[in-house]
């Protein structure tokens, strides 16, 4: 068990101010050892002048992973709204523009910028919030179809 652990198991058992005042340093001292050792995040740079890098230094090797997993389930979501026969030409060919800017966007991260939100990222992130809107209209609209849909009714005419 590392010193750090230990005190802080042996100030806790005899909880008063004083004690409290005395463990914070530490404790501080032992997130920070489990925050480098997660998430790279004290290395002493500045910025990383790559999205990808830069996600790695904040969120460490999984949330790149995750990232990038969010951005693909994304591009997706953008690829079949482009297919949807239902939609207007109009919005086929917004989510058509919104796939191309994404993997523009993803290229790009190669020379900088982040790969979270930042306000020069406002159309991406529109343009993902329609997505969803669209996907939830979407089902709204078929869940309202089948809540009146009457199995096994048959119609006589007169």
């Amino acid at each position: 068990m590392p010193d750090e652990l230990r005190d802080l198991a042996t100030v806790a058992a005899g909880c008063t101010t004083q004690s409290r005042v005395w463990q914070w340093p530490r404790v501080n001292a032992v997130v920070g050892v489990l925050r480098r050792g997660l998430a790279f995040a004290n290395v002493g740079l500045a910025q990383a002048h790559n999205a990808y890098l830069e996600t790695v230094l904040d969120m460490g090797i999984l949330g790149l992973v995750l990232m990038c997993s969010y951005f693909f389930h994304v591009w997706n979501g953008f690829r079949r709204l482009s297919l949807q026969p239902s939609l207007s030409p109009t919005f086929r060919g917004f989510y058509q523009g919104a796939a191309a800017g994404l993997v523009g966007f993803l290229i790009a991260g190669i020379a900088g910028s982040y790969l979270t939100p930042r306000p020069e990222q406002v159309f991406l992130w529109l343009a993902i919030g329609m997505m969803y809107g669209q996907i939830a209209r979407k089902a709204n609209v078929q869940n309202v179809s089948r809540q009146y849909a009457q199995p096994n009714v048959n119609i006589q005419s007169a």
